[in-house]
């Protein structure tokens, strides 16, 4: 073979294996990757208690022309198990969606189960122009309905008497009372009790003290005031 052709020989068959290499880099990429249907992950961070992820960045869908609401759900459609959901429709409830300062939509989720609010568990998609999402951060506690045998619980005591029992506390001298009550599952402990959280004073909804009270035992789980 001449010379020349040896090199052109050579030239191609180095360019196709390059090629193969990078292709095959990419599908074992995406292999690797925990997070279903993304092209690039840049980051992710797991919460160790919960054992899902706090935060994913990257390019994690492809473009879409959808509406944010819609795009938000197919992602987390696309990850359940990741998060450790059975049915993203009916456990996630959209809370609001906003716009960044640089144009991104930002799809906010709340968890619910039975119908019913999990208390901390909320997750806010992030999705630029083009219709890809490019974050998604919180926290959300996997298999939720498994850890209550699939079956809701029903409260003992009724919101009057956690109303009642949050209002022995000695509370502050500038604290103006109004009262708020909203039932939540609460996930920091195995059994995912139902309880209530009991707000007494008026003050910044960001930054409210919550009462938590069980709503089997009427048993104080966390308090504010002492």
């Amino acid at each position: 073979m001449p010379l020349r052709s040896s090199y052109r020989y050579i030239t191609a068959l180095t360019v196709l294996l390059l090629a193969h290499v990078s292709t095959v880099q990419h599908a074992d990429a995406q292999a690797a990757s925990p997070v279903k249907g993304s092209r690039i992950v840049s980051t992710i961070s797991w919460n160790e208690s919960a054992g899902t992820p706090s935060l994913i960045t990257g390019a994690l869908s492809n473009p879409s022309r959808h509406s944010p609401g819609w795009i938000a759900y197919e992602f987390v459609t696309a990850n359940k198990k990741l998060y450790g959901l059975r049915n993203p429709k009916q456990d996630l409830v959209i809370t609001q969606t906003t716009k960044s300062d640089s144009g991104d939509a930002i799809v906010e989720f709340k968890r619910v189960l039975f119908g019913t609010p999990v208390w901390g568990d909320v997750l806010a998609i992030t999705i630029d122009s083009s219709g890809i999402v490019t974050r998604a951060e919180g926290i959300i506690h996997p298999n939720l309905e498994k850890r209550l045998f699939h079956r809701a619980h029903h409260a003992a005591v009724t919101p009057h008497q956690a109303l009642s029992i949050a209002m022995k506390q000695v509370l502050p001298t500038v604290c103006t009372l109004k009262p708020e009550i909203q039932t939540y599952y609460y996930p920091l402990q195995a059994s995912v009790p139902l309880i209530y959280a009991v707000a007494l004073c008026a003050s910044d909804p960001h930054n409210q003290a919550y009462t938590l009270i069980h709503s089997l035992s009427g048993r104080i789980i966390a308090q504010p005031y002492k």
